[in-house]
């Protein structure tokens, strides 16, 4: 299968605008190709929805992103090439495997990337958008072609370097001059490819029947081979029921009617089969419901030359031939289109020339007449018809427009007119429209007649565009006089005396004639409704969102980064906040990065690390428990209460003096510097005697539990002698080996 090119460009810069650019000029020279007939755009990183915001098509076109370009370049960057290696095969799952296969491999992926939390959001971004990445939503699009990608546009790429040659230094203007010849080459290749089979199957019989004999002669030679051989051979398997409701039920034939197999076409639809969907034609399910090969169920797109000329003669017509004003012109085209000459060149006949340079003189004896009498009172459509020409060609026309030229060279408003007018006719020409000129009299004589009275013409007003933008030009002594009257107004209000009443302008026109519509043309007028920049409601503002007041305490105030860089450095000291242990069977990952696109942060608690530690109370030792709030300041599901670096809040917290963050620690700065920390919970107790235990091998070991004896500071002051540990000389019931005796230093 081939995909023909339909533009080639010449592009000095790689971008959105350059993109709206080309596919605005395809429009722009074929009319009747419109924008809202894009159904899909495949693309790198490079092209955003901006693209589709740019020409209007954001609700009729999809853009999708390239396998290969996603696969080979967007993902290792983004992930980083390790990260990448560890999850290659669940994002090419996602890319090409079924809906199911697309939440598997995405769960599978994202515990991989437990720990990473920039990653994770990075996952869930592409999670959020099936439409731009996964196979099975491309599938529901009619004509996908079961591609993944632009193979195509890289294929055309290949071709042009295979046909023009490797290092080519050129011009613009010599470059596209090769472009074009390489056009002509691979029009005359297809031709001719188009030509023999033509020929081939002119006087082809088939043993399968009329239908195979049908569409050889209909279709081109890969739906012919891919498409209609296929599903013509599976079609004799299978057996159709007509249903009371209108429905078709399709099966294999030898299995019951049910199951995955059963097929079921509902009345006045099409099967719904992906097959069917990607390639837009007749499947198998519908051959054997209709009984038979049906051409209108293939695509245009399916059809050779000759069959698309026969279903489709005005279009074809309107490609090819120029456009004709008379019926009698196109109706001698269409009579010279019969036989095997379908694809031949529509070159006029040598005839025509001879009989369009004996009749020359005569068409210019017409022109010079028309000439002489262009000043003349009278200006109506009938003037050609007074003066008919035997017989135009392409010569006595452009003689035409050299006199009209000629007549309006000196006016530069006339000769605007024309030029404008040449581009309208030429515009409707191309797109196959009416170009039957008239010219309205009802605004009074000509031009040429000065003292002739005119008919005025009725004004029509319209809204101001930019009324928001361009306030109305005062001059300085207006200024002042309003000032002066507002003075004015304000002390006879305030001694409750009687406003003064504008006076009311001098006219002649009685009040009741008169009218205004300026209201009628004026945007209303805004409202002073706050509106909140995170939840995007109305009713209040950034500080009091709802969404932010609903914690233990209020956000730090906007914009002061004093109290930003104090609650930084305070968290990186032991003794200020409170830090807890985490509690049994704790399994959260700790995080060195943070997600993105995010609003806002919550810090709920400081833990420790671990637990089994001679000094818990480090800086190093120390995670933060956090919520991360994304868009309309909601929290994001997979960063609820999930375990961060110290280093990574921090910087989050500098980061910006507008940013939210919400912090519920309740302490008492100065109280807090003076207070024991918090020693470890007694669950944890036994740990640590056990290591205290096997510390006490060597004298040189230091007792765990006596540093919160001996340093109340870092982790309190505790009465351990409670517990029963053994401490000092070895006890009866202590077995040998611990504390000291025979077997210490003194042996």
């Amino acid at each position: 299968m081939k995909v023909r090119t339909v533009t080639e460009s010449i592009c000095v810069e790689e971008s959105t605008r350059m993109y709206a650019w080309v596919v605005q000029m395809m429009h722009e020279m074929e009319p009747r190709f419109h924008l809202s007939q894009i159904r899909l755009i495949f693309g790198d990183q490079g092209i955003t929805q901006s693209l589709l915001q740019t020409l209007q098509i954001e609700n009729t076109c999809l853009l999708r992103g390239d396998y290969h370009h996603l696969i080979d370049e967007v993902f290792p960057d983004v992930f980083g090439i390790h990260k990448f290696t560890i999850i290659n095969g669940h994002l090419q799952t996602m890319l090409l495997g079924s809906e199911q296969e697309w939440e598997i491999s995405y769960a599978a992926a994202k515990e991989h990337l437990q720990g990473d939390a920039n990653k994770i959001s990075l996952l869930n971004d592409i999670h959020q958008k099936p439409d731009y990445y996964a196979s099975w939503y491309l599938r529901k699009i009619r004509g996908n072609l079961m591609l993944n990608g632009s193979a195509p546009a890289e294929q055309n790429h290949s071709s042009v370097v295979a046909h023009l040659g490797k290092g080519a230094n050129w011009g613009v203007a010599e470059h596209i001059s090769h472009m074009l010849k390489r056009q002509i080459h691979l029009t005359k290749a297809r031709r001719e490819k188009e030509n023999s089979r033509f020929v081939q199957t002119h006087r082809f019989k088939s043993k399968l029947g009329m239908d195979d004999e049908t569409a050889k002669k209909s279709l081109s030679k890969f739906a012919y081979e891919e498409l209609f051989t296929k599903e013509f051979r599976k079609c004799k398997k299978l057996e159709h029921l007509n249903q009371d409701d209108g429905s078709i039920n399709v099966w294999p034939c030898g299995k019951l009617m049910e199951g995955e197999k059963l097929v079921v076409i509902q009345a006045g639809c099409r099967c719904s089969c992906f097959r069917r969907i990607a390639f837009d034609h007749q499947c198998c399910h519908e051959m054997c419901s209709e009984g038979g090969f049906d051409i209108e169920r293939f695509g245009h797109r399916w059809l050779n030359e000759k069959t698309f000329q026969q279903l489709n003669p005005t279009l074809w017509m309107k490609d090819h031939l120029p456009a004709c004003s008379t019926k009698v012109n196109i109706d001698e085209e269409v009579d010279s289109l019969d036989g095997s000459d379908y694809n031949q060149g529509f070159d006029p006949p040598s005839d025509e020339e001879e009989a369009a340079d004996m009749t020359e003189k005569e068409n210019r004896a017409a022109i010079l007449e028309l000439a002489s009498n262009s000043d003349a009172d009278s200006d109506t459509d009938n003037e050609l018809d007074s003066h008919p020409l035997t017989k135009l060609s392409y010569q006595s026309v452009m003689q035409q427009f050299e006199v009209l030229a000629r007549l309006v060279q000196t006016d530069r408003n006339s000769i605007a007119t024309v030029s404008k007018m040449i581009q309208t006719v030429t515009e409707r020409a191309r797109s196959g429209l009416s170009i039957d000129a008239h010219f309205d009299t009802s605004l009074g004589p000509p031009v040429s007649n000065k003292n002739a009275p005119r008919t005025p013409v009725n004004g029509t007003l319209r809204a101001t565009t930019n009324v928001y933008e361009h306030n109305r030009l005062i001059s300085r002594f207006k200024r002042r006089q309003n000032h002066i009257h507002s003075n004015q107004k304000s002390v006879t209000s305030r001694t409750g005396a009687r406003a003064r009443q504008p006076k009311t302008p001098a006219t002649n026109v009685p009040i009741g004639m008169l009218t205004s519509n300026d209201g009628d043309h004026l945007a209303p007028g805004r409202t002073n409704k706050q509106c909140c920049s995170l939840c995007k409601q109305a009713g209040h503002t950034k500080p009091k969102c709802p969404r932010t007041m609903c914690y233990k305490s209020p956000p730090l105030k906007y914009g002061e980064e004093a109290c930003r860089l104090k609650l930084s450095s305070n968290l990186g000291v032991p003794n200020i906040f409170p830090t807890s242990f985490r509690p049994v069977g704790d399994r959260r990952v700790i995080s060195t990065s943070l997600p993105n696109h995010l609003t806002g942060c919550v810090i709920h608690e400081r833990r420790f690390i671990r637990n089994d530690l001679q000094n818990n109370n480090t800086t190093s030792n120390m995670c933060l428990e956090c919520t991360f709030l994304g868009a309309f300041a909601l929290p994001l599901p997979d960063f609820q209460k999930q375990l961060y670096g110290l280093s990574s809040i921090q910087s989050y917290i500098n980061r910006s003096k507008s940013n939210v963050v919400i912090c519920e620690f309740d302490y008492d700065e100065s109280a807090a510097m003076s207070a024991p920390a918090a020693g470890p919970p007694p669950s944890q107790l036994s740990q640590l005697s056990q290591m205290s235990q096997l510390s006490q091998m060597s004298q040189y070991s230091v007792n765990p539990l006596t540093q919160y004896a001996a340093n109340p500071i870092d982790l309190g002051a505790y009465n351990f002698d409670t517990y029963g540990m053994p401490y000092g000389p070895p006890k009866a019931e202590v077995p040998i080996g611990f504390g000291f005796g025979a077997i210490g230093p003194n042996m």
